[in-house]
């Protein structure tokens, strides 16, 4: 190319720009292509997740006001039975059943009680064997509380 030419195409090139004033568009380009994100449903959803965890712990760390179960013959009200021997209660207890798709828990309900209170009687109970002939306990024989506990 020679320098008339380069010169001629600098003076075309000179004329189509010469009217175009660049400016910053950087915010108008922002402002079209984002999104608004609403972060409230997270909020919203996080603090209902907060208040029912808080529902939850206080149900099961609170304190004990379930009435205890009494003997059904008994006459006397549970504030009039002798402080030095224990109310029998009603305990679950587990034990193992079969069933076709193989082992599965099952609960029995027994009423007693021990000097050591009701969570030590349903282990006794685990321990000596279920009302039900269809269920077993899955400690071997002869097992004690003794043996496995008290060590």
């Amino acid at each position: 190319m020679t320098d008339h030419e380069q010169g001629d195409l600098h003076d075309l090139l000179d004329d189509a720009v010469a009217d175009v004033e660049p400016g910053y568009a950087l915010d108008r380009i922002r402002a079209r292509t984002t999104t608004t994100k609403r972060r409230w449903p997270y909020a919203a959803g996080g603090a209902v997740l907060a208040i029912a965890a808080s529902f939850t712990a206080f149900a099961v760390l609170g304190p004990d006001t379930a009435p205890r179960a009494t003997d059904p013959g008994s006459t006397t009200s549970p504030s009039a039975t002798a402080t030095d021997t224990p109310a029998p209660e009603v305990v679950p207890v587990y034990f193992v059943g079969d069933t076709p798709d193989g082992p599965r828990l099952y609960r029995e309900f027994q009423a007693g009680s021990g000097p050591e209170g009701a969570k030590m009687f349903a282990l006794r109970a685990a321990l000596s064997g279920a009302a039900d002939p269809d269920y077993r306990s899955l400690w071997p024989a002869g097992a004690t509380i003794e043996k496995y506990f008290m060590a």
